[in-house]
């Protein structure tokens, strides 16, 4: 798989694209592992925690399945398609907020696909491998 640069597969125009690097070995037709190194310049940074709120999680996750999905676009000669999160089940976050200089890798596995319709496991990853925040994402792409 060729590496693109983020703005070529995800539909988000900076500040928006929050995804700081993904891993291109990752890419399978079962998913992704995509990176955020959290910085006092990310859109979401709150001064007062020194990093970003956890709610944040699901904006990364959210944009490692656009990440997936403009990959396998890509790998299948199309252009990379907006997409819409429709939702979330069994959200857990496990920490406060994302540490500033801390990076953390997000996995996002399909677990369904059907007419534009998909759900993800999703999980986000701090530097020693512990699990900080879980969802599976339910996502259309029209």
């Amino acid at each position: 798989m060729d590496k693109y640069p983020l703005d070529q597969i995800l539909p988000h125009r900076a500040p928006m694209i929050l995804l700081t690097d993904y891993d291109a070995d990752s890419f399978s037709p079962e998913g992704v592992v995509a990176e955020v190194t959290v910085g006092s310049g990310d859109v979401f940074f709150d001064h007062a925690l020194g990093g970003v709120p956890n709610v944040a999680a699901l904006e990364y996750m959210a944009q490692t399945v656009a990440c997936y999905a403009g990959l396998k676009a890509r790998s299948e000669g199309r252009e990379p398609r907006i997409g819409y999160v429709l939702g979330s089940r069994n959200l857990t976050l496990s920490v406060p907020f994302f540490r500033s200089g801390a990076t953390y890798r997000i996995r996002c596995s399909l677990l369904f696909f059907d007419d534009g319709f998909a759900s993800f496991d999703c999980g986000i990853l701090d530097a020693s491998g512990a699990v900080v925040a879980s969802a599976i994402l339910s996502a259309y792409s029209p």
